[in-house]
């Protein structure tokens, strides 16, 4: 399993699952250094398959709008990575949605959905096959 731990998001890749929270407000600083790391990780280890993300956003506040762009960019990228699942979890902050909304706009997989907790968004990519059962 690969574990990657900054103060503004953690990392972790396991099965087809690349796992990430969000940590405090991104600036185009740190969204350029968290898409550099990512890319590295998706591309050595999830590329040429087909997987999912599994994203964490109740720790998160929101994004400048150059860090929006790098993301939207990046999120773009990824579709054509093989990504094909998205399972978001986040807390009832309608502008975290909003936010999530546009970075995400016309590049969502046909499975994406949102969730308040983590369990119930594991169950689901359990259920669709993107973590191993024993």
């Amino acid at each position: 399993m690969i574990n990657i731990d900054t103060i503004f998001f953690k990392i972790k890749i396991f099965d087809r699952v690349y796992y990430v929270e969000h940590i405090s407000s991104w600036d185009h600083r740190i969204a350029k250094n968290y898409i550099d790391i990512a890319e590295k990780l998706i591309t050595e280890n999830l590329s040429g398959q087909p997987w999912s993300i599994l994203a964490d956003f109740r720790k998160w506040t929101l994004n400048t709008p150059e860090a929006e762009k790098l993301l939207r960019e990046h999120f773009k990228k990824r579709q054509r990575s093989g990504l094909s699942c998205i399972s978001t979890i986040v807390d009832d902050s309608k502008i975290k949605k909003w936010q999530l909304e546009r970075i995400s706009r016309n590049h969502l997989p046909e499975r994406s959905r949102f969730f308040s907790d983590v369990p119930e968004a594991i169950l689901w990519l359990k259920k669709l096959g993107f973590i191993d059962v024993p």
